[in-house]
């Protein structure tokens, strides 16, 4: 298994599970780019607004360049919260249509799981036999 799957699986331990881990990252990786920048985009061009209307006029000139970075990566950490959510729900789906049995809200293992209900969040599920 390679470093950066073990990096990655950190943050989204449903890499594990796969067969082939690293075509689950390259395909995570592939097709969450785009919504990652146009999220980042978002949040920045709203921190922008924001510094350029009040905070240029109320803050001295010598902490304006620290206080525009802290801002840009505070930016990529909001795009990157908002953006987890859905990607690990993402992962749980493909591992599901691999056949492993997980809960897609919650990602508990539902492995013999007859009742149709998941024990960690309470919400109903497919159960395959």
């Amino acid at each position: 298994m390679s470093r950066q799957v073990r990096i990655w699986a950190r943050w989204f331990p449903e890499l594990m599970r796969f067969h082939a881990p690293e075509e689950a990252l390259s395909g995570m990786v592939k097709h969450q780019t785009p919504l990652f920048v146009v999220i980042y985009l978002v949040t920045f061009a709203v921190y922008f607004g924001v510094y350029f209307t009040w905070l240029d006029d109320h803050i001295p000139r010598v902490i304006r360049p620290v206080l525009f970075a802290l801002g840009s990566v505070i930016c990529g950490v909001l795009g990157y919260a908002l953006l987890r959510k859905r990607l690990r729900r993402g992962l749980r789906r493909e591992l599901r249509a691999e056949g492993v049995m997980l809960c897609i809200p919650c990602g508990y293992d539902l492995q013999g799981n007859q009742s149709g209900v998941c024990p960690e969040c309470g919400k109903a599920v497919e159960v395959t036999v």
